[in-house]
């Protein structure tokens, strides 16, 4: 008889969230299912983290990249620090180069803000901030993206560059310019 309170209880709870969060009220008559889903939609409800930005990302990609200016290689330049994430394109010539890219997380990427962008530059955050994806149409001067991410136990980043895979070479990562292994490459949050 008490399993069968707590599985109505959980239920209710999942039909809160289930409201809250997609706009769908469900229901279940299963005991197991009601509390698998409530456990998953619990945090959603809550919403604590969502008051704090992640802050803790690896040590490697802290820090502007070393001696980042307008017209370097052409690529993508990204750091963490205290304001959080940082991306920047550029390419050596006056010449128009158009970078592209997505920025996925299955927790939430806020405070997305354009930097240097001009008429022909967009970006666009996706439903829920799970996605940021961005155009820029670089001529060889800098355009970027800042950010924040709540929730985030990892963010997974991917670019192009005349709708081609930028190389994994041309993405510099943090103040020593770290290359990651590939393209598209994730990073995870320290604890």
């Amino acid at each position: 008889m008490i399993n069968h309170w707590k599985a109505i209880a959980a239920l209710g709870v999942l039909t809160i969230g289930g409201l809250g969060v997609g706009g769908n009220a469900f229901a279940s008559t299963s005991p197991q299912a009601a509390k698998t889903v409530a456990s998953t939609a619990a945090p959603t409800v809550a919403g604590s983290c969502l008051k704090v930005h992640d802050d803790s990302w690896p040590g490697w990609t802290q820090g502007r990249p070393d001696r980042f200016d307008a017209g370097d290689t052409g690529g993508v330049y990204m750091w963490h620090d205290n304001d959080g994430w940082h991306l920047r394109v550029s390419h050596a010539t006056d010449d128009k180069s158009v970078f592209s890219g997505r920025i996925a997380t299955s927790g939430h990427l806020v405070e997305v803000r354009g930097v240097a962008l001009e008429r022909n530059d967009n970006f666009k955050v996706g439903p829920n901030g799970h996605l940021v994806t961005f155009r820029f149409q670089n001529y060889g001067h800098v355009d970027g993206l800042d950010f924040h991410t709540t929730c985030a136990p990892s963010i997974t980043f991917s670019y192009s560059r005349a709708g081609h895979t930028l190389p994994s070479e041309r993405v510099f990562v943090g103040d020593h310019k770290t290359n990651p292994a590939t393209d598209p490459f994730r990073i995870t949050r320290t604890e």
